[in-house]
C-alpha cells in the first residue's frame, strides 16, 4: 500500500491556490480565504459563511451540474483554508463517527459539519439533522482536554440557491 501526500506546507498551499483559481475560475481566492481564517478565529461564523458564498458565485455555472453535493461543498471549502495555510483535516475519524471539517488554531478548535439541502425549503431540516449529529457524535468532545477553545457549527448547501447558510 502506498499513501501519497504533499512533500510539505507551501506545495499543499500552491495547489489548493492553483486548483480554486485555474479550475474553478475563484479570482480572490487567497483573499477570500484570507477573510475566512479572520473570520474563524473571531467565532464569527456568518462571515465566514458570507465569504465562502463570495467564492461560490465566482464558480462558472457550465460544467458542475453533476458536481453540486455535499462533498463538492466542502472540498471547496477545505481549499480555500488550505489555500491560505490553514491547519484543516476533512473526515475527521471519532469513536461515534467522522467530522466534516476540523480547523485547529493554536488557542481554538473548530469542527464543522456540512449538509447539503437539494431544495430551499430542506435547509432548516439539513441544519437541524447537523446539529444533532454534532451533539449526539460528540465531534468537539476530544478536543475539550487540551485547554484550547472548541467551538462547532452545521454549515448547509442550499442546492437550489447554490449558496451556504448557517
Amino acid at each position: 500500500m502506498l499513501t501519497l501526500d504533499f512533500p510539505n506546507k507551501e506545495v499543499l498551499e500552491s495547489i489548493s491556490t492553483l486548483y480554486l483559481s485555474d479550475i474553478y475560475s475563484i479570482k480572490d481566492c487567497v483573499e477570500i480565504g484570507n477573510n475566512i481564517w479572520d473570520a474563524l478565529k473571531k467565532g464569527e461564523m456568518q462571515r465566514i459563511v458570507d465569504f465562502f458564498n463570495v467564492a461560490l458565485s465566482e464558480l462558472p455555472y457550465d460544467g458542475l451540474e453533476d458536481q453540486i453535493n455535499e462533498y463538492f461543498f466542502r472540498a471547496l471549502f477545505l481549499m480555500l483554508l488550505r489555500c491560505v495555510g490553514i491547519i484543516a483535516y476533512a473526515e475527521v475519524h471519532t469513536f461515534k463517527g467522522r467530522s466534516d471539517i476540523v480547523i485547529q488554531f493554536e488557542q481554538q478548535v473548530v469542527v464543522i459539519e456540512f449538509k447539503f439541502a437539494p431544495t430551499s425549503a430542506e435547509v432548516n431540516a439539513k441544519r437541524q439533522e447537523g446539529i444533532a449529529q454534532i451533539r449526539s457524535r460528540d465531534y468537539a468532545k476530544p478536543y475539550g482536554g487540551e485547554g484550547r477553545a472548541v467551538s462547532a457549527f452545521v454549515v448547509v448547501a442550499d442546492g437550489q440557491l447554490r449558496q451556504a447558510v448557517l
